[in-house]
Protein backbone atom coordinates (compact mmCIF):
# COMPACT_ATOMS: atom_id res chain seq x y z
CA UNK A 1 0.00 0.00 0.00
CA UNK A 2 2.73 2.42 1.02
CA UNK A 3 4.73 1.70 -2.48
CA UNK A 4 1.65 2.17 -4.30
CA UNK A 5 0.76 5.04 -2.49
CA UNK A 6 4.56 6.60 -3.18
CA UNK A 7 4.49 5.92 -6.98
CA UNK A 8 0.57 7.30 -7.25
CA UNK A 9 1.04 10.40 -6.10
CA UNK A 10 4.83 10.61 -7.15
CA UNK A 11 6.51 11.18 -3.77
CA UNK A 12 10.06 11.05 -5.66
CA UNK A 13 12.56 10.74 -3.03
CA UNK A 14 10.32 8.86 -0.23
CA UNK A 15 11.52 6.15 1.20
CA UNK A 16 9.73 3.04 2.05
CA UNK A 17 10.21 2.04 5.57
CA UNK A 18 8.35 -1.54 5.04
CA UNK A 19 9.80 -1.93 1.58
CA UNK A 20 11.59 -5.62 3.41
CA UNK A 21 8.96 -6.12 5.99
CA UNK A 22 8.21 -9.78 5.55
CA UNK A 23 4.56 -10.58 5.27
CA UNK A 24 2.66 -13.93 6.95
CA UNK A 25 1.27 -16.20 3.98
CA UNK A 26 -0.98 -18.19 5.08
CA UNK A 27 0.67 -20.66 2.36
CA UNK A 28 3.17 -20.92 5.21
CA UNK A 29 3.86 -23.93 7.37
CA UNK A 30 1.31 -23.79 9.94
CA UNK A 31 2.57 -22.67 13.73
CA UNK A 32 1.60 -26.16 15.11
CA UNK A 33 3.29 -27.74 12.72
CA UNK A 34 6.50 -25.34 13.73
CA UNK A 35 6.58 -26.26 17.15
CA UNK A 36 6.09 -29.46 18.75
CA UNK A 37 5.03 -30.84 22.34
CA UNK A 38 7.85 -32.12 24.18
CA UNK A 39 7.60 -35.80 24.83
CA UNK A 40 7.87 -37.07 28.17
CA UNK A 41 11.03 -38.09 27.68
CA UNK A 42 12.09 -35.05 25.58
CA UNK A 43 10.68 -32.91 28.81
CA UNK A 44 12.41 -35.12 31.83
CA UNK A 45 15.60 -34.53 30.13
CA UNK A 46 15.42 -30.94 29.72
CA UNK A 47 14.12 -30.52 32.90
CA UNK A 48 17.22 -32.16 34.46
CA UNK A 49 19.47 -30.44 32.55
CA UNK A 50 17.57 -26.90 33.38
CA UNK A 51 17.74 -27.45 37.49
CA UNK A 52 21.35 -28.73 37.10
CA UNK A 53 22.66 -26.12 35.67
CA UNK A 54 20.56 -23.10 34.79
CA UNK A 55 21.06 -20.21 37.43
CA UNK A 56 18.33 -20.28 40.32
CA UNK A 57 16.00 -17.96 38.52
CA UNK A 58 16.34 -19.56 35.29
CA UNK A 59 14.98 -22.30 36.79
CA UNK A 60 11.84 -20.90 38.31
CA UNK A 61 11.40 -19.13 35.18
CA UNK A 62 11.45 -22.50 33.57
CA UNK A 63 9.13 -24.70 36.03
CA UNK A 64 6.18 -21.42 35.96
CA UNK A 65 6.44 -22.36 32.11
CA UNK A 66 5.98 -25.63 32.64
CA UNK A 67 3.22 -25.32 35.51
CA UNK A 68 1.22 -22.79 33.47
CA UNK A 69 1.63 -22.74 29.82
CA UNK A 70 2.33 -19.08 30.07
CA UNK A 71 4.44 -17.19 27.36
CA UNK A 72 8.29 -17.05 27.92
CA UNK A 73 7.60 -12.77 28.12
CA UNK A 74 4.73 -13.60 30.35
CA UNK A 75 6.45 -14.97 32.93
CA UNK A 76 9.69 -13.12 32.49
CA UNK A 77 7.39 -9.67 33.11
CA UNK A 78 5.97 -10.63 36.39
CA UNK A 79 6.02 -8.40 38.92
CA UNK A 80 6.27 -9.62 42.46
CA UNK A 81 2.83 -7.94 42.74
CA UNK A 82 0.90 -9.92 40.28
CA UNK A 83 2.32 -12.95 41.97
CA UNK A 84 -1.05 -13.97 44.38
CA UNK A 85 0.73 -16.06 46.95
CA UNK A 86 -2.05 -16.42 49.49
CA UNK A 87 -5.32 -15.88 47.64
CA UNK A 88 -8.24 -18.56 47.98
CA UNK A 89 -6.75 -20.13 44.48
CA UNK A 90 -3.24 -19.20 44.26
CA UNK A 91 -2.41 -17.79 40.80
CA UNK A 92 -0.37 -15.16 38.83
CA UNK A 93 -1.93 -11.92 37.30
CA UNK A 94 -0.80 -11.48 33.44
CA UNK A 95 -1.23 -7.70 33.14
CA UNK A 96 -0.48 -5.33 30.75
CA UNK A 97 2.51 -2.45 32.95
CA UNK A 98 5.17 -0.28 31.64
CA UNK A 99 7.68 -2.92 31.72
CA UNK A 100 5.72 -5.62 29.55
CA UNK A 101 3.06 -5.37 27.01
CA UNK A 102 0.74 -8.30 26.89
CA UNK A 103 -0.07 -9.82 23.51
CA UNK A 104 -3.64 -8.98 23.27
CA UNK A 105 -6.77 -7.87 25.42
CA UNK A 106 -7.42 -11.46 26.05
CA UNK A 107 -4.19 -12.22 26.91
CA UNK A 108 -4.75 -10.30 30.37
CA UNK A 109 -5.93 -13.39 33.02
CA UNK A 110 -5.14 -14.85 36.07
CA UNK A 111 -3.47 -17.97 35.52
CA UNK A 112 -3.64 -20.61 38.44
CA UNK A 113 -0.85 -21.94 40.18
CA UNK A 114 -0.28 -25.31 41.13
CA UNK A 115 1.82 -28.10 42.47
CA UNK A 116 5.54 -27.09 41.64
CA UNK A 117 4.83 -24.00 40.06
CA UNK A 118 3.22 -22.84 42.73
CA UNK A 119 6.90 -24.09 44.92
CA UNK A 120 8.63 -21.88 41.70
CA UNK A 121 6.62 -19.19 42.71
CA UNK A 122 6.79 -19.01 46.40
CA UNK A 123 10.73 -19.06 45.98
CA UNK A 124 10.95 -16.30 43.38
CA UNK A 125 9.00 -14.02 45.76
CA UNK A 126 11.35 -14.86 48.66
CA UNK A 127 14.48 -14.35 46.31
CA UNK A 128 12.94 -11.28 44.78
CA UNK A 129 12.94 -9.37 48.19
CA UNK A 130 12.41 -5.64 47.35
CA UNK A 131 12.62 -5.91 43.85
CA UNK A 132 9.61 -4.99 41.83
CA UNK A 133 9.96 -7.11 39.48
CA UNK A 134 10.02 -11.04 39.67
CA UNK A 135 12.56 -11.51 37.61
CA UNK A 136 14.99 -8.79 37.72
CA UNK A 137 17.23 -9.56 35.21
CA UNK A 138 14.69 -10.41 32.71
CA UNK A 139 12.25 -8.18 33.97
CA UNK A 140 12.68 -5.36 31.27
CA UNK A 141 12.63 -4.37 27.64
CA UNK A 142 14.64 -7.29 25.29
CA UNK A 143 14.54 -9.38 29.00
CA UNK A 144 12.14 -12.01 27.65
CA UNK A 145 14.64 -12.78 24.58
CA UNK A 146 17.77 -12.96 26.57
CA UNK A 147 15.66 -16.13 28.69
CA UNK A 148 14.80 -17.30 25.58
CA UNK A 149 18.46 -17.55 24.25
CA UNK A 150 19.46 -18.68 27.19
CA UNK A 151 16.95 -21.37 27.98
CA UNK A 152 16.92 -22.55 24.20
CA UNK A 153 20.76 -23.62 24.99
CA UNK A 154 19.22 -25.72 27.29
CA UNK A 155 16.63 -27.12 25.26
CA UNK A 156 18.99 -27.69 22.23
CA UNK A 157 21.36 -29.52 24.75
CA UNK A 158 18.74 -32.24 25.59
CA UNK A 159 16.99 -32.54 22.54
CA UNK A 160 17.75 -32.60 19.07
CA UNK A 161 14.34 -32.32 17.21
CA UNK A 162 14.60 -28.50 16.04
CA UNK A 163 10.73 -28.06 15.89
CA UNK A 164 10.87 -28.37 20.25
CA UNK A 165 11.94 -25.18 21.89
CA UNK A 166 10.71 -23.72 25.21
CA UNK A 167 7.93 -22.54 23.45
CA UNK A 168 7.04 -26.24 23.04
CA UNK A 169 6.32 -26.33 27.17
CA UNK A 170 3.44 -24.02 25.98
CA UNK A 171 2.33 -26.39 23.09
CA UNK A 172 2.32 -29.34 25.90
CA UNK A 173 -0.07 -27.83 28.27
CA UNK A 174 -2.42 -27.20 25.84
CA UNK A 175 -2.26 -30.87 25.22
CA UNK A 176 -2.56 -31.99 28.87
CA UNK A 177 -5.68 -29.52 28.40
CA UNK A 178 -7.25 -31.01 25.61
CA UNK A 179 -6.58 -34.65 26.97
CA UNK A 180 -8.20 -33.78 29.79
CA UNK A 181 -11.23 -32.69 28.37
CA UNK A 182 -11.54 -28.87 29.75
CA UNK A 183 -13.83 -27.03 27.26
CA UNK A 184 -12.64 -25.23 24.78
CA UNK A 185 -13.90 -21.82 26.37
CA UNK A 186 -12.43 -22.80 29.32
CA UNK A 187 -8.78 -23.78 27.88
CA UNK A 188 -8.82 -20.54 25.48
CA UNK A 189 -9.38 -18.62 29.17
CA UNK A 190 -6.14 -20.38 30.96
CA UNK A 191 -4.15 -20.23 27.54
CA UNK A 192 -4.84 -16.91 26.98
CA UNK A 193 -6.70 -17.45 23.43
CA UNK A 194 -9.46 -15.37 21.77
CA UNK A 195 -12.40 -17.05 20.83
CA UNK A 196 -14.27 -14.20 19.11
CA UNK A 197 -17.31 -14.87 21.14
CA UNK A 198 -18.14 -12.34 23.77
CA UNK A 199 -19.17 -15.86 26.22
CA UNK A 200 -15.32 -15.91 27.00
CA UNK A 201 -15.39 -13.05 29.37
CA UNK A 202 -19.28 -13.96 31.34
CA UNK A 203 -19.14 -15.26 34.59
CA UNK A 204 -17.24 -13.54 37.76
CA UNK A 205 -13.23 -13.77 38.41
CA UNK A 206 -13.11 -15.75 41.37
CA UNK A 207 -15.36 -18.25 39.36
CA UNK A 208 -13.37 -18.84 36.36
CA UNK A 209 -10.61 -19.04 38.98
CA UNK A 210 -12.46 -21.73 40.82
CA UNK A 211 -13.10 -23.90 37.58
CA UNK A 212 -9.27 -23.13 35.83
CA UNK A 213 -7.77 -24.35 38.84
CA UNK A 214 -9.96 -27.90 38.55
CA UNK A 215 -9.14 -28.03 34.96
CA UNK A 216 -5.03 -27.88 35.79
CA UNK A 217 -5.20 -30.05 38.33
CA UNK A 218 -7.14 -32.43 36.16
CA UNK A 219 -4.33 -31.63 33.35
CA UNK A 220 -1.39 -32.11 35.91
CA UNK A 221 -2.42 -35.17 37.05
CA UNK A 222 -4.30 -34.37 40.16
CA UNK A 223 -3.44 -37.39 42.42
CA UNK A 224 0.15 -36.22 42.66
CA UNK A 225 -0.95 -32.27 43.36
CA UNK A 226 -2.30 -31.02 46.32
CA UNK A 227 -5.56 -29.10 45.82
CA UNK A 228 -7.07 -25.87 47.24
CA UNK A 229 -8.86 -26.54 50.39
CA UNK A 230 -12.45 -25.63 48.95
CA UNK A 231 -11.75 -27.91 46.20
CA UNK A 232 -11.08 -31.12 47.71
CA UNK A 233 -14.02 -30.57 50.07
CA UNK A 234 -16.15 -31.15 46.98
CA UNK A 235 -14.77 -33.64 45.96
Amino acid sequence: IVAHGIREFDLTGTKNQFEKLDVADSSREPDKRKRLPFTPEQLAATRERVLDRAASDLQQIWRLLEGTGCRLSEITGLRVSDVMLEAKYPHIDVEWHDERRVKTEVSRRKVPLIGDALQAAHEAVEAAGESKMLFARYGHEGGGDKASAALGKHVRAAVTDKKVTTHSLRHRMEDLLVIAWVPEKLKRSIMGHSGGGAGDNYGGEEARLKVATEAMLKALGEEHIERPSELSEMT
